[in-house]
């Protein structure tokens, strides 16, 4: 009898990153979590059931369906211990060493050196969206709820309203600028005081679900359900191309 192939699980975050000695690490919509050494041209599986990771230079962090978490550094796996639920959500602060993962709801953090100093967030979570720059400050999101700005260092979070938009994902620019999207398919730049600035690009017809930003240009990379990618200028404010139908 012939064996089925598998097929991919469309909830997985299949998605791809760089490390900082220039490797390729993706994670595929099977679960297999690959590094890609460009010089050498060997692609090497590091672990399997794997929903979701983030890199900080060289060292990779990943979580599993068990909700094992665990740190690839030096060539092998250390384990940060404490989760049973399925990983969906991991967010590694580039400059620092702390590891955010959302497993059920629940945020878990802990500080890379001290892997057994682990706490929780108290709230129910959809996922950690993103670090402030430079600083120790993470902006989880709940749809009920809205985005809220957690201190790590003081373990309080502050909510922030954004009335009538579910937001899906948060790219901050410097330490005083956000942009957010949602599911209006509409791309926002706020400040931390609560003042919205303006609408810097819209996908019609539809919501968006992927966002990634370039601290270095200013710019936004977002993908939503109409089928295309829009590249925004967070200084400029305008929409620097838009690729229709990039998305299928």
């Amino acid at each position: 009898a012939r064996s089925e192939i598998p097929r991919p699980d469309p909830l997985r975050d299949a998605r791809v990153a760089l490390s900082l000695s220039g490797a390729l690490v993706g994670l595929d919509g099977l679960g297999a979590l690959h590094r890609y050494d460009m010089d050498a041209q060997r692609t090497t599986v590091l672990a399997r059931d794997v929903t979701a990771f983030s890199t900080r230079g060289d060292d990779i962090v990943a979580g599993k369906k068990s909700g094992w978490v665990g740190v690839w550094s030096g060539g092998s796996w250390r384990e940060l211990p404490g989760l049973r639920a399925e990983v969906r959500h991991i967010v590694v602060r580039p400059d620092s060493d702390w590891v955010v993962a959302v497993a059920a709801g629940t945020v878990s953090v802990w500080p890379l050196g001290r892997p057994t100093a682990r706490y929780e967030i108290p709230g129910s979570w959809s996922r950690a969206a993103n670090f402030l720059a430079g600083a120790d400050k993470l902006w989880l999101l709940d749809p009920q709820r809205g985005p809220t700005l957690w201190d790590l260092q003081n373990r309080r979070g502050v909510p922030f309203a954004t009335p009538g938009r579910e937001v899906t994902t948060i790219a901050c620019h410097g330490r005083d600028k956000f942009a957010t999207t949602g599911l209006d398919g509409r791309i926002h730049l706020w400040n931390l005081d609560g003042v919205e600035g303006r609408v810097l690009g819209t996908h019609e017809g539809g919501g968006v679900w992927a966002g990634a930003i370039d601290r270095t240009h200013g710019r936004v990379a977002t993908g939503g359900t109409d089928g295309t990618v829009q590249l925004v200028d967070l200084r400029e404010g305008g929409t620097v191309r838009s690729l229709a139908e990039a998305i299928e």
